[in-house]
């Protein structure tokens, strides 16, 4: 175990400061909540340009944007917000995971007996575009399903711990090995790996569409959810949701583990997501349908989308 590495040097070395362009920037990320008009408590998670005056006082439950971001007064890490990706980590290696074959830059123990590794990329890889926010999906799915990386944990937008971070059982996370000497490129770590990403698709498409704050989305699902108090939360991209599988989860959901991003808020059309390993194969249209057993309205998964956006809908079905 290494004391010494907190979270100042883990963010130094895992965004090398000579490899960032000046309108990018590191995300820091931690839960937080505020109450709205009516009183009511709303979770959200705070994001944060990087900066190591924001670790002062208590611990907290920080978390790192594996892909710097767009550097401005508010960031954001939507799909459009992303610059480029740092390193690739695998989590709940030890618990739901087996460890991987190559051996990482870094092991973050982040729970009692549960781990992420971590890999620092030696140029950071370009996830401008859907292209390269499809490989880096591509690779940690392909992780996932040999084993070594939770089946939940997707997209070059992920958060992932970092040493000092707080869990909710009171436990610090903490460097067990830490080697940032040791640098990938993003193919050579997939070959070494052994990692097939072939015919892998994007689950969460880049948007086109101009920002849209909540107030001003027309969507009768959301509006549904926030009549039913079904609207747990939300950050710049996802309104959080309670799963409707969530009886099937080996452990309750966590704030953000199951979100919708309604049409026109943050993502390309509407979207559904659940971090949670049992739901990794569940869609949009499974959770509409969930909806409406529920009472909620009967929506259409592809309604609001362009139609050249039908081509890639083709594609994916074979026709």
């Amino acid at each position: 175990m290494d004391d010494t590495v907190d979270i100042k040097s883990f963010i130094e070395k895992a965004f090398p400061r000579e490899l960032m362009c000046g309108d990018e920037t590191p995300v820091i990320s931690h839960p937080d909540f505020f109450y709205d008009e009516d009183g009511e408590r709303v979770d959200y998670f705070r994001k944060l340009a990087w900066s190591p005056r924001h670790f002062r006082g208590r611990p907290k439950a920080w978390y790192v944007c594996i892909s710097s971001a767009v550097a401005r007064d508010r960031v954001r890490t939507r799909m459009q917000d992303i610059r480029n990706v740092y390193m690739i980590v695998f989590d709940d290696i030890g618990t739901k995971a087996a460890e991987p074959p190559v051996e990482p830059s870094y092991k973050l123990e982040t729970s009692r007996g549960n781990y992420q590794w971590g890999y620092f990329l030696e140029l950071p890889y370009a996830v401008t575009d859907t292209a390269g926010q499809r490989y880096v999906d591509a690779i940690l799915e392909a992780a996932a399903k040999a084993g070594f990386n939770d089946p939940g944990c997707r997209n070059p937008t992920r958060l992932v711990r970092v040493p000092g971070s707080l869990h909710s059982s009171g436990f610090i996370a903490r460097i067990v090995d830490w080697n940032p000497h040791r640098l990938w490129t993003l193919e050579g770590l997939v070959k070494a790996l052994g990692l097939d990403v072939r015919k892998r698709r994007l689950k969460n498409r880049i948007a086109e569409t101009t920002d849209l704050s909540l107030a001003e989305v027309v969507d009768p699902v959301y509006e549904w959810l926030q009549e039913s108090g079904g609207a747990l939360g939300h950050n710049d991209a996802w309104v959080f949701v309670q799963c409707p599988w969530e009886a099937q989860h080996t452990k309750a959901s966590g704030l953000s583990a199951t979100a919708y991003s309604p049409e026109g808020y943050g993502m390309m059309g509407r979207q559904f997501r659940c971090f949670h390993g049992h739901c990794a194969g569940r869609s949009l249209g499974d959770f509409l349908t969930e909806v409406r057993r529920a009472g909620g309205p009967s929506v259409d998964p592809n309604a609001g989308m362009r139609l050249r956006d039908y081509s890639n809908v083709l594609k994916t079905l074979g026709v």
